[in-house]
């Protein structure tokens, strides 16, 4: 078993991570660039799947435990606060635009939280967030390619 690979796996699923950052962690570490490109667009849809149904549940666990329910709260209420005016002025393609960014604090993740914390109801949050996460991955992957291109 490729331990890396696993470990890269894991990172494109966690918060502020995702795959942005992966994506020319795994071209650096010399995976084939297509191959890391198809499974970072696998796993957007699977965390954006993930999130968009899966909120309601995890707040509801993380509400009971003061400690994370405080940090909890704090991320949400930024998430808020950046996405909003992206949501209100734009509307769906606010949400796809914000996620799309490939910069901290916005992406799957983040998008996911704010568009679920808007009432953007699932199905809609999901296709949002997954277009969004793909044109993040795109512009990562070729910029990527061209910074290690460019190195080597």
């Amino acid at each position: 078993m490729d331990y890396n690979a696993a470990i890269l796996v894991l990172l494109s699923l966690a918060p502020t991570i995702e795959t942005r950052y992966t994506i020319p962690l795994a071209i650096a570490a010399g995976y084939n660039p297509l191959i890391v490109f198809a499974t970072a667009s696998v796993l957007t849809f699977v965390l954006t799947a993930a999130l968009a149904y899966g909120l309601w549940i995890l707040e509801l666990l993380i509400r009971k435990i003061p400690i994370i329910r405080d940090l909890w709260e704090r991320y949400v209420n930024s998430a808020r606060r950046r996405v909003r005016p992206y949501v209100e002025k734009y509307g769906a393609p606010g949400v796809i635009l914000f996620v799309a960014v490939p910069l901290p604090g916005t992406g799957v993740w983040t998008g996911s939280i704010a568009g679920y914390l808007l009432g953007i109801e699932p199905k809609k949050l999901m296709i949002y967030t997954t277009i969004g996460g793909i044109i993040a991955n795109i512009i990562t992957f070729f910029v990527s390619v061209g910074v290690i291109t460019m190195i080597l």
